[in-house]
């Protein structure tokens, strides 16, 4: 056997063998093995989000559904994203296909309540209980709707109407449970009309302080340009105590027809907010009538005069007629 001389071409080592271009399937085989891996872990992440997801949601069908129970469980799913402007769409379309389905309203209407658009919520509550009144969430969401909006009193009505209706039902166990969670509305809606009414009362208090306020300061000054001779200015002045009267007026009597407003206020425009049960000091009026027609009288104006003097004597015994009436039940007792 013989053996090659060592400065001869020598056949190339294994090492060398490998490092060559043989070292290249080997590399791609490697990048293969882990793309691999990486489309496996992606299939496995796509499957597990598959299952949090509900069947529905993948229909091919966009719409969600040909029936009121897939766009129903659609809404539901968007709900819960809270993507409510998608719920309610939903919704909206089931109620289309089951106008009578009570569940649709208040569903809806939890959404709308999400969306802080209170009135919509408040309309679908009573749609809701139209069709069932025995929906414990349509009462639930228009008391909260209601109450958002600042309407303690129908808040208050609105849980009452659905206590009453399940203490009726049959089933004492979740009857009973209904009208406890519908309690602490009504509850927590006559504790804020309370407080809201209170409030009221303390504003009315002020704004009739002020007005009182304007009154005699404006006889103070109408008096005081009468002395100087000012009558034009004196009569401005003494309207404004009436003026006022008259604003008093329209605000407590909304039911009153807006006509052209006469300069000197009649007894009749005057007496309005008797009816009322509002209390109003009128002895300031009695007093600027008394100065209108003195004011008249000295600018040589009878006519005017006479019907200023007539309307004061008139608003006196209107004044008076409380008192008249008192003491004759007091005779006849």
């Amino acid at each position: 056997m013989s053996v090659p001389d060592r400065d001869s071409p020598a056949s190339p080592a294994r090492g060398e063998q490998s490092s060559g271009a043989g070292a290249q399937p080997r590399g791609g085989a490697a990048s293969s093995s882990s793309s691999s891996a990486a489309a496996v872990a992606s299939a496995k992440e796509a499957k597990n989000e598959a299952k949090s997801v509900p069947e529905e949601y993948f229909s091919s069908d966009d719409s969600g559904g040909s029936d009121a129970e897939s766009q129903k469980q659609r809404g539901n799913f968007f709900y819960k994203k809270k993507r409510y402007a998608k719920a309610v769409g939903y919704f909206t379309t089931a109620i289309r296909m089951a106008p009578d389905t009570s569940v649709l309203y208040s569903n809806r209407a939890m959404c709308f309540n999400a969306k802080e658009e209170f009135q919509k919520a408040v309309l679908d509550a009573e749609a809701a209980v139209q069709r069932d009144e025995w929906n414990q969430k349509a009462y639930f969401q228009g008391c909260k709707a209601l109450f958002a909006l600042r309407q303690f009193d129908k808040c208050a009505a609105f849980s009452l109407q659905g206590q009453a209706a399940f203490r009726k039902k049959d089933g004492a166990d979740r009857g009973e449970a209904a009208v406890k969670t519908l309690k602490e509305w009504s509850v927590k809606a006559e504790a804020q009309l309370k407080k809201q009414l209170a409030e009221t009362a303390e504003m009315q208090e002020d704004i009739d302080a002020a007005r009182s306020s304007v009154k005699a300061k404006a006889l103070e000054v109408g008096k005081a340009k009468y002395a100087k001779g000012d009558v034009v200015g004196a009569v401005q002045e003494f309207e404004k105590v009436l003026l006022e009267t008259m604003k008093f007026n329209k605000q407590a009597n909304e039911s009153s027809s807006s006509g052209t407003t006469p300069s000197t206020p009649s007894v009749a425009s005057l007496s309005g907010a008797e009816s009322h049960g509002e209390v109003i000091d009128m002895k300031p009026d009695l007093e600027a009538y008394k100065w209108l027609g003195k004011c008249f009288m000295r600018v040589q104006k009878p006519k005017e005069a006479l019907d200023t003097f007539k309307a004061q004597l008139n608003l006196q015994l209107k004044l008076e007629e409380p008192n008249e009436k008192c003491r004759n039940e007091i005779a006849m007792t």
